[in-house]
């Protein structure tokens, strides 16, 4: 992982380049077949679905965290990938994935990611910090590729072009495919810059496959304050298990506070002061205030911080995780979208098609200057088949904490910390 230099930070996530094919003409992606739509003008921020996508994104990590390993994610991938294969879905299918996205109206969701998208694009620039300034970067990146045989309905590549600015690259599965993985791989890891340098895996890939649709997220952003690294020292943290662990501590005073029957949290703003980490300690176990914050705890904590003085001891940490979400995703309920029974027939009538896997893959880490972290997410297409004191916040056991955007109020990274000695 690079390392984070002074307080450069760099937001560089979510890349939503200009028709999301940026790049892969590196990977030689064939013919790119873009709809004739034009891109739709994004809305204000208040179009965003931030209650919604933050559901999702609380209910996906509860459905993947288990108590003995650090998780790091952007389900903010992972519903910007559905959210493009939703585009292909009709009847029940389109139903489930709608439920489990928190979607009422496909338009208006569609509107709302492309708000979304170009709201946190927008955080991009040059912020003061002392005597310098440091750079912020937004990117998006979406992409997709089709095998030869798959003619994709004209509907959906409108939808792609207008909402996510996504075109379909075609790609030879069938024969060759290794090089399309390879050329997957490779646009991966230029939008994530490096840090997800493979989001498939050719011995984990389902069979036969005969589309793949990509997000990717990359995030660099230096603290607004940065954490004094002489603060810094060797303290015991207590790990999931029980066992301790002495780990490199950092110290710094912080400005909100937010406490309920579940956790004690703060907020550590980045340059820019757009975006910032939360970070809470459960009253009871990760697992209880996950649950906690499916149920409207997250946007409750995100949007009733109040101004206190508090010291924050937090130590450092860096890991990443890779999850196929399958399982997790059929109990939030989408089981037709995998199964011989899915409808993606508003994608291509060339063939039945059904989701095989999602595969996301996330990094993080966390120093005295910022944040570095990168996600990518995968949807592998298969045919179908048959105040006076200053408070106290001691990160000392397994924690939670969420990178979000203060105006949006809705989550880029969510993740926990469960041993932060482990890589």
């Amino acid at each position: 992982m690079a390392t984070l230099t002074r307080r450069n930070i760099v937001l560089a996530g979510l890349a939503l380049t200009a028709l999301g094919i940026t790049g892969c003409s590196d990977a030689d992606p064939g013919t790119v077949l873009k709809g004739g739509a034009a891109r739709r003008q994004p809305g204000t921020p208040q179009e965003v679905a931030a209650t919604e996508l933050t559901s999702f994104s609380v209910r996906l990590m509860s459905q993947t965290f288990t108590p003995d390993k650090n998780l790091v994610a952007s389900p903010l991938s992972v519903a910007i990938a559905l959210s493009l294969t939703r585009n292909g879905a009709q009847g029940d299918t389109a139903t489930q994935m709608d439920r489990v996205l928190g979607a009422a109206d496909l338009g208006s969701w569609n509107q709302s990611m492309n708000t979304t998208m170009a709201t946190l694009a927008s955080r991009t620039g040059e912020y003061p910090a002392g005597d310098d300034k440091v750079r912020v970067i937004v990117e998006l990146a979406n992409a997709i590729w089709s095998d030869k045989s798959i003619v994709p309905e004209a509907a959906f590549l409108d939808a792609l072009a207008e909402y996510y600015g996504a075109g379909v690259a075609t790609a030879d599965f069938k024969n060759d495919l290794n090089r399309a993985v390879k050329a997957i791989n490779g646009w991966a890891k230029k939008n994530t810059h490096d840090l997800i340098p493979e989001i498939l895996k050719r011995e984990a890939l389902p069979e036969d496959p005969r589309m793949v649709l990509v997000n990717t997220v990359y995030l660099k952003a230096a603290w607004l304050i940065p954490f004094s690294k002489g603060g810094t020292s060797i303290q015991p943290f207590t790990k999931g298990d029980g066992s301790q662990a002495r780990v490199p501590t950092m110290q710094a005073g912080t400005g909100s506070w937010f406490e309920d029957a579940t956790c004690q949290a703060t907020s550590i703003p980045y340059a820019g002061n757009k975006l910032a980490m939360a970070v809470a300690l459960p009253k009871s176990t990760p697992q209880r205030l996950l649950t906690s914050w499916a149920q409207g705890g997250l946007s409750n904590l995100l949007n009733k911080m109040t101004g206190e003085t508090v010291q924050l001891s937090m130590p450092r940490w860096s890991f990443n995780s890779d999850q196929a979400l399958k399982d997790a995703l059929t109990q939030l309920g989408m089981p037709l979208a995998f199964s011989d029974l899915a409808d993606f027939s508003a994608m291509t009538r060339s063939e039945g098609l059904k989701i095989g896997q999602v595969f996301h893959g996330a990094k993080i880490s966390v120093n005295e200057a910022g944040t570095e972290a990168a996600a990518a997410t995968a949807v592998v297409m298969l045919p179908i088949s048959g105040a006076a004191n200053p408070r106290a916040l001691r990160l000392d056991r397994p924690f939670c904490f969420a990178i979000y955007d203060i105006e949006l109020k809705v989550p880029l990274f969510l993740g926990v910390v469960v041993d932060p000695s482990a890589n």
